[in-house]
């Protein structure tokens, strides 16, 4: 069983996917306008990421963009989230 502090790093790897997912444009541009990972990482950060959701981000497979994979995506976070209650 996973322990309390692992179910809060997977709640902000997954709330970073779901805010990549819902702003799938933004994570596009600024992908397409990075130099390279690290600048692509930099700029994620500005947006209020730290480094391991901005990794997270970055890991994005295209196929977790549909429709399928948000909803299963915001069904794990809830899942989580509703444990800690």
């Amino acid at each position: 069983m996973k322990t309390n502090s692992n179910n809060n790093g997977r709640i902000s790897i997954l709330e970073a996917v779901v805010w990549a997912q819902e702003h799938h444009n933004q994570v596009m541009y600024l992908a397409d306008t990075s130099e390279n990972l690290n600048d692509y990482i930099e700029k994620l950060e500005k947006y209020g990421f730290d480094k391991e959701q901005a990794r997270a981000i970055t890991d994005i497979h295209s196929r977790e963009f549909t429709i399928h994979n948000r909803v299963e995506t915001k069904k794990e976070l809830q899942e989580l989230l509703d444990k800690q209650l």
